[in-house]
C-alpha cells in the first residue's frame, strides 16, 4: 500500500514538472535561436527587440506577465536582441519590436509589430498554440462602390483605413490603383485596410480631395486624420513607407525608416514639417553607387527613432531643381535642421554602414546642441 502511494506521488510530481508554467527566456545569439527552434517540440514565440527600444521593454514586460498563463508543453516564449545580433533583423517586419512564431523548425506567417495590449498578445499566442496560423487575413485592395460602402468601411474597421479617392478617367489614379493592389497584399487586413473609391462618381466624397485626383486619406476609428495624406500617383516604395508609418504609431512604435520623396513638393513639405533633423540622399535612378547607398540606408534606418532623425532618398535627376544640393556628383547626402541646410555637413558617394552611422550620430548630436 505504501509502495503504491509512493509511486503515485512520484507520478504526480513528474506530471507537475513536465507541465511547468512557461516563462519568457532570453536568447543571447542567432546560433542559440536556431538551436531552440530546431529542437522545440512545441511552438516557439520570439520577440525580436533592440536594447534601446522603449516599446520593446513595454512588450517584454507584458509577455513576462502573460507567460505563467501557459505551460511549457504548450508554447516556449523568448526574447532576443536583434539589434546586437544583426543577422536576426531579417525577421523584423517593419521595425522593433517584431514578434514571430516558429513551429516544426519553420517560421510561421503570423506576426505582430509594436507594444500590443496584453489581450492582443494573448490572442496571438493562443492562436499559435492552437495551430491557427491562418488567423491573419492577407491584405487586398478593397473596392468601395458607393458612399454607403465608404461609411461602413470607416465606421466598422478596427484598424486604420487608407482610401484612394480617385476618378475612373484619371490616368494617375489608375496607376496608383495598380500600385495599391500590389502593395496591399504585403500587409494583413488586421493591420490596415487599403481601399479605392471613385469620388467622381460618388461626388459627395470630393470633399476629401486635397487639390486633385488621386488623393489618399486615412481614417482611424472612423475619424479622418487631417494631416495624413498624399496626392498623386506614387511609387511602391513611397506607398510602403506611408503604410508602415501608419501601422507604427498604432503599435506604439517610433522607429525611423528610409523615406522615399518623389517630388520637390514632397521635399519642401518635409523640410517645413519635420521637427527632427533630416538626412537626405540626393541620388539618380541610373547611378550604381546611389542604389548601393539606398540599400544601406534602407537597412540601417529602422535602427533610429524617427523623432531623432529622418533618413530620406530623392531622385535629383528627375527633380533637376534639387541638383543644387549636389557636392560634385551623385549621391550627395545633405543635412537639414529646422528646414535649414547645414552647409558643412555632407558626404559624397557610397559609404559603408559604420561611416554612415557615425555621420548620423554627429547629425543628431549637432541637432541636440
Amino acid at each position: 500500500m505504501r509502495k503504491n502511494f509512493a509511486i503515485l506521488c512520484l507520478l504526480s510530481l513528474a506530471l507537475l514538472v513536465s507541465f511547468a508554467s512557461a516563462e519568457l527566456k532570453m536568447l543571447s545569439s542567432a546560433d542559440e535561436l536556431k538551436q531552440v527552434v530546431a529542437e522545440a517540440k512545441v511552438p516557439v514565440v520570439i520577440q525580436f527587440s533592440a536594447h534601446w527600444c522603449k516599446p520593446c521593454k513595454v512588450l517584454r514586460g507584458r509577455m513576462q506577465d502573460l507567460a505563467p498563463s501557459y505551460k511549457d508543453n504548450e508554447v516556449l516564449l523568448y526574447h532576443v536582441d536583434a539589434y546586437v545580433n544583426e543577422s536576426l533583423r531579417t525577421y523584423l517586419k517593419g521595425g522593433y519590436p517584431t514578434v514571430r512564431a516558429f513551429s516544426d523548425g519553420q517560421v510561421l506567417s503570423s506576426y505582430f509589430v509594436g507594444a500590443k495590449t496584453t489581450n492582443s498578445i494573448k490572442r496571438y499566442i493562443d492562436n499559435v498554440v492552437l495551430g491557427a496560423d491562418q488567423t491573419r487575413t492577407k491584405g487586398k485592395l478593397n473596392i468601395l462602390d458607393s458612399e454607403e460602402d465608404f461609411q461602413k468601411m470607416i465606421t466598422k474597421s478596427e484598424t486604420p483605413v487608407m482610401i484612394s479617392f480617385s476618378a475612373y478617367w484619371c490616368n494617375p489614379c489608375q496607376k496608383l490603383k495598380k500600385t495599391l493592389t500590389t502593395v496591399a497584399t504585403e500587409y494583413e487586413e488586421q493591420d490596415i485596410k487599403v481601399c479605392y473609391v471613385d469620388a467622381y462618381v460618388n461626388s459627395n466624397l470630393k470633399s476629401y480631395l486635397k487639390g486633385g485626383y488621386p488623393t489618399v486619406r486615412v481614417f482611424v476609428g472612423g475619424k479622418l486624420q487631417e494631416d495624413t495624406y498624399f496626392v498623386g500617383s506614387k511609387s511602391p516604395d513611397y506607398v510602403r513607407g506611408f503604410v508602415n508609418n501608419l501601422i507604427a504609431p498604432a503599435s506604439g512604435l517610433e522607429r525611423s525608416e528610409l523615406k522615399i520623396l518623389e517630388t520637390v513638393e514632397d521635399f519642401e513639405n518635409l523640410l517645413a514639417k519635420s521637427p527632427a533633423p533630416i538626412m537626405i540622399s540626393f541620388s539618380a535612378y541610373w547611378c550604381g553607387p546611389c542604389q548601393k547607398l539606398k540599400k544601406t540606408l534602407t537597412a540601417m534606418a529602422p535602427d533610429y527613432n524617427s523623432k531623432d532623425i529622418q533618413i530620406c532618398y530623392i531622385d535629383a535627376h528627375k527633380n533637376p531643381s534639387l541638383k543644387r544640393f549636389l557636392k560634385g556628383g551623385y549621391p550627395t547626402v545633405r543635412v537639414f535642421t529646422s528646414g535649414q541646410l547645414q552647409e558643412d555637413m555632407y558626404f559624397v558617394g557610397n559609404k559603408p554602414e559604420p561611416f554612415i552611422k557615425d555621420f548620423a550620430k554627429k547629425v543628431m548630436e549637432s541637432s541636440a546642441k
